[in-house]
């Protein structure tokens, strides 16, 4: 049975076999995220705990990134990731492991959840820039926002009951570590196992480019929206909701439309994406300004569904735009672990910088709730700045 299946996955084409790994990956990073920061934030009550544990992981991607490419260059692509898996099963483990300890444990768990998606994005990468054609990467982003989202659906109000019912994140490092373990044991065969160099002359050849200043503003721009999501959705609904089980159920219908919307519009072209997606951007902007004013239950949902709906079209757009943009500039995909590198140290100086800059905000004496409500209202504001500048520097470019 075993070696049929076997057979007839090696036979499917790498981008449905690299579906099931990014899949996988999504869906275990889901159940270590959705109440891992909330975690922190629980047991510490301290906002400046939950930033520093989120920028050691995000640090700790860019030197597993470099570590990933490295090692990529020795063993290459496919045996790189089933690496990168070994390394999140090694971090679950760690996780039940230390828990216990106390808030040390925490930034051990997260320098090790960090290295280990490092490794995954070094290879992830270099496929989804050279391994997906354009004129399915849209169709690859919207199906597997679906895919998600009915995961979505149904993981959060089962983990955030576990969790209530064992006051521990062990049940979510144990959920994790299992996803993790399939993820090796399946066969991938992306025929691309060849080995990537790392050649230092490239960086000078994209960097001269007349363009590369408006992508580093896109890229540092999209870096901080997603550092400053993650520190919402760690801290917010636990803010206002109290406790796993609830923040569960908000996850859980937050999800439901958008899953229906992100199947539908699967096959919708990046050109219908950006038509759409413009207005749907700028109505989902002004939902988190209401909801920064209005800071209660009831605008949480409304927000949550309002952004949800808007997000089933414009986040599988902004990863094509990322994308996309990121080709623009190695349009021979000659230089695919140079210029990921050089994005991930981008992403970096980024993270490091909103990282920083919301714990100084603390200093000022503001309270909690009202720095989240300043995050969500800069939050807005990034989004719009990070559509209009990715459609207008596509249109440069092209």
């Amino acid at each position: 049975m075993y070696r049929l299946f076997l057979e007839n996955f090696s036979k499917l084409s790498v981008v449905r076999q690299y579906f099931f790994a990014r899949t996988f990956y999504d869906w275990g990073i889901y159940i270590f995220d959705a109440f891992y920061l909330t975690y922190v934030f629980k047991e510490s009550g301290d906002v400046s705990t939950v930033v520093s544990n989120a920028l050691v992981t995000l640090v700790a991607i860019f030197f597993g990134f470099i570590l990933g490419s490295i090692l990529m260059n020795k063993i290459g692509v496919e045996r790189n990731l089933r690496f990168s898996f070994v390394l999140f099963i090694l971090t679950g483990m760690l996780g039940v492991y230390l828990l216990s300890i106390g808030a040390m444990s925490f930034l051990v768990i997260s320098l090790a959840r960090g290295v280990a998606e490092g490794f995954f994005w070094a290879y992830a990468n270099i496929i989804e820039l050279s391994g997906l054609p354009f004129v399915s990467r849209g169709k690859f982003y919207s199906i597997s926002q679906g895919v998600n989202g009915i995961f979505s659906i149904v993981a959060p109000v089962t983990l955030g009951y576990l969790l209530t019912k064992a006051n521990s994140l062990i049940p979510s490092f144990i959920i994790f570590s299992c996803i993790c373990i399939v993820a090796v044991l399946v066969p991938y065969k992306f025929d691309m196992n060849e080995r990537l160099s790392i050649d230092f002359l490239k960086f000078e050849r994209f960097i001269r480019r007349q363009t590369i200043g408006n992508y580093i503003t896109i890229k540092m721009v999209l870096s901080a929206i997603w550092m400053i999501d993650w520190l919402i959705l760690a801290m917010i609904p636990l803010v206002i909701l109290g406790n796993e089980l609830n923040i569960g159920v908000y996850l859980t219908v937050s999800s439901l439309v958008g899953v229906v919307i992100a199947f539908i519009t699967r096959a919708a072209t990046i050109k219908e994406k950006v038509k759409f997606g413009g207005p749907l951007v700028i109505i989902s902007a002004c939902a988190n300004l209401l909801f920064a004013f209005q800071f209660t239950p009831i605008m949480l949902y409304v927000n949550s569904l309002v952004v949800t709906i808007a997000s089933s079209i414009t986040s599988p757009m902004e990863l094509d735009l990322s994308v996309r943009i990121t080709n623009s500039i190695d349009t021979n995909n000659s230089m695919g672990v140079e210029l990921n590198l050089f994005q991930e140290f981008v992403y970096t100086v980024m993270r490091v910088i909103v990282g920083v800059s919301v714990i100084s905000i603390f200093t000022v004496g503001l309270s909690v709730t009202a720095v989240l409500k300043l995050l969500v209202v800069v939050t807005a504001v990034l989004k719009l700045v990070n559509f209009f500048l990715s459609v207008r520097y596509l249109k440069l470019v092209n």
